[in-house]
Formats: C-alpha cells, structure tokens, sequence
C-alpha cells in the first residue's frame, strides 16, 4: 500500500463486508450446494492477494484446515419465523 493508498481503495466494488465472527454458509465444493452453521474464525491475504477465510462450526470451536475464497462463502440467511 502506497501512502497515498488508503484502506477503502483495497476494498473491492461488490465484496461483501465480512468480518470475523459472522455466522455464515459455505458452498460444498463436491455437489455446490450450501452449508449452514459456520462461524469466520480468520480472515487473511494469499500471495496473489485473493481474501481467504476460515471458519469453524458453530457448535465446536475448531479451524477447519481448508480456507475458502469469497465466492464459497456468503453471509447466514435468517430464519424465516413467520408466525411469530
């Protein structure tokens, strides 16, 4: 980053602004579809400059080893609770 860069200009235009402890899904990288319960637990750079993220299960407080790129993670949808 040049002095004359600043933290906004590293943000990408449609990105999403993910932070680490955000409940998220993630896409099964064998069938595409996606899972719930997941938590970020680290959010890092690769050399080539691409986010990477890794997330835990909500219910167990355990890195999974395999990182994921920004287009097999998404933010958790809410519960649809329509009769309340």
């Amino acid at each position: 980053m040049t002095s004359e860069e600043t933290n906004e200009d590293l943000i990408k235009p449609n990105e999403p602004d993910f932070k680490v402890g955000d409940k998220v899904e993630i896409k099964n990288k064998f069938d595409g579809d996606w899972s719930s319960g997941y938590i970020i637990s680290t959010i890092t750079t690769s050399q080539t400059g691409e986010t990477l993220f890794f997330v835990k299960r909500a219910s167990e407080d355990i890195e999974i080893s395999q990182h994921f790129f920004l287009d097999h993670i998404r933010k958790s949808k809410k519960k649809n609770m329509w009769w309340i």
